[in-house]
């Protein structure tokens, strides 16, 4: 084992008194030090510069005027010396050995340029409040799925819990300082489109979970409207992705279905319509849709094989934003509708239908009306077996057709 410091921490910081002294505690504990920790206190209006000047003898402090995480990392990456980059938030808790387990890994497998790793959640509004770590449903791989696009199908990686070549970041270029929210997930996505990942199995971080305000200064939000504002970023930059990147990146390493190109391109098309159903871009879904059935109407092909089901079936699963309101199940509709009725379009229903839970298949005989009125209710569960109700609540026959 190597504890050589060769790691340069990065935090941004806004308003965040409450936490970031435990966070910096957190670093400051590693079993392996790193290099340096680069704190960017970025226009900061509470107490959080008098925190900081606590460890201004361990820790580098930049202040700038607010500008948001993105410029802020921009800010501190050129003047960090380190191999590696650990950017990490400043509400969130460091393992003791997150920094040893990442930074071995890399030394190790020098062919990598990132390592990532698994992470918990916890509530705490006070320092005297115990923490109780709370174990997470972690997103399912499919074992066929390159990392990258398994990433696109969910952000389920953070950034105090990956370590990161510093090369792979300059050659990536700068975080986008357009983006308000998911300039991480951005920056992740650029990054695993062209690094090897190594995935670990083990808890580097916990996550703070809190009612803070996030965003800027001039776009703050609140902790409840995070999913609408992470939709919203995700949408621009996913319309860049689809029209940008090659339809091979969406395959699986190894295809289990018949190798004619024609085969080949309908299992990508579908994966990416996926990709953009779960993201609420509906019409980029229906046209990959539309290619996949006049492909398969060419090739006489009339079922879906094993990995397609799978792909197909996290459409509705793991409550992605394909479903996050109710104006998605109507968009959701137009689509099926402009498929037209097959044997192939049957079975893709079937498995649609599959992927839901068994909560939500016992909603599928309420009426339209009925599911108006769930809908309407501020129960979170309620409401999406609502817009399962919306969806599905149509007879079967109707839906296979």
């Amino acid at each position: 084992m190597i504890d050589t410091p060769l790691t340069s921490v990065l935090m941004s910081s806004f308003n965040r008194a409450d936490y970031i002294a435990e966070a910096l505690d957190s670093i400051l504990a590693q079993t392996c030090p790193p290099l340096e920790i680069i704190v960017v206190d970025d226009g900061s209006t509470d107490n959080t510069p008098e925190i900081l000047e606590r460890y201004k003898d361990r820790v580098t402090i930049l202040r700038k005027e607010n500008g948001g995480k993105a410029a802020a990392l921009n800010l501190a990456m050129p003047q960090a010396n380190g191999e590696f980059i650990w950017v990490f938030d400043d509400d969130d808790l460091a393992a003791p050995d997150a920094l040893e387990t990442m930074q071995n890994i890399l030394l190790q497998n020098k062919d990598a340029g990132i390592v990532i790793g698994k992470y918990e959640q916890f509530k705490q509004s006070h320092a005297a409040v115990p923490i109780n770590p709370t174990p997470l449903h972690y997103h399912e791989i499919l074992e066929f799925q390159k990392i990258y696009v398994s990433l696109l199908e969910r952000c389920y990686v953070f950034q105090p819990g990956m370590l990161v070549r510093k090369s792979c970041y300059a050659k990536a270029g700068e975080f986008n300082e357009k983006l308000a929210r998911s300039q991480d997930y951005e920056m992740l996505l650029r990054l695993a489109a062209e690094n090897k990942i190594i995935a670990l199995d083990k808890v580097l971080f916990c996550q703070r979970v809190h009612s803070g305000m996030r965003g800027t200064a001039k776009k703050r939000f609140k902790e409840e409207e995070s999913l609408r504002v992470w939709r919203q970023y995700d949408q621009t930059f996913f319309t860049k992705i689809y029209q940008n990147t090659p339809l091979e990146t969406y395959l699986p390493v190894l295809p289990d279905t018949q190798n004619t190109e024609e085969h080949i391109k309908i299992t990508a098309l579908l994966q990416r319509a996926v990709l953009m159903g779960r993201k609420g871009l509906w019409e980029l879904c229906a046209s990959d849709i539309e290619s996949v059935m006049k492909l398969a109407e060419k090739v006489d092909k009339t079922t879906l094989t094993q990995q397609e089901r799978r792909i197909l079936r996290k459409l509705l699963i793991e409550n992605p934003y394909a479903l996050d309101k109710e104006d998605d199940a109507e968009q959701f509709f137009r689509v099926w509708n402009t498929i037209p009725s097959s044997q192939l379009k049957k079975h893709m229903a079937r498995n649609l239908i599959w992927a839901l839970p068994y909560w939500f298949k016992t909603k599928m005989s309420e009426s339209a009306a009925e599911a108006y009125k769930v809908l309407k209710g501020h129960d979170k569960v309620a409401q999406t077996c609502g817009v399962m109700s919306l969806l599905y609540a149509k007879p079967l026959d109707k839906l296979n057709k």
